[in-house]
């Protein structure tokens, strides 16, 4: 399968946001995926 990047830069303004990042990155995990970089606190 071919690799890529998937690149996001947001503002989000709703606290319940870090809550569904928790939840997402177990998810991508399971599917080899990885996070390697993440700003919570830009």
């Amino acid at each position: 399968m071919t690799k890529g990047y998937w690149l996001v830069t947001t503002t989000v303004t709703n606290p319940a946001f870090a809550e569904y990042v928790e939840e997402f990155q177990p998810w991508l995990e399971s599917l080899g995926g990885l996070v390697f970089a993440k700003d919570m606190e830009s």
